[in-house]
């Protein structure tokens, strides 16, 4: 077996992999952009409740949003400024 073969796949398959919340994101982003932004309809194909699209879109949107344009999903801290 090549190890060096080997290591270039995994490498290549860690540049691929995201989230599963910016996945889950895009899908649900797709469906709604395929229906024209209906949401029944996207709700209906997706196979939940609107209300759980609702809940979904206002969960994850910005987590597609934030990995979409490479930043990290969770903020990083303020620091402190203040001078004694």
């Amino acid at each position: 077996m090549n190890h060096r073969r080997v290591n270039l796949n995994i490498a290549a398959m860690r540049a691929e992999l995201v989230p599963l919340s910016a996945i889950e994101a895009r899908h649900i982003l797709a469906v709604l952009e395929a229906v024209e932004g209906n949401k029944r309809m996207a709700a209906e194909i997706l196979g939940i409740d609107r209300s759980t699209l609702y809940a979904k879109l206002a969960k994850y949107t910005p987590v597609y949003e934030q990995w979409s344009q490479g930043q990290p999903e969770q903020p990083e801290e303020p620091q402190c400024t203040h001078e004694p």
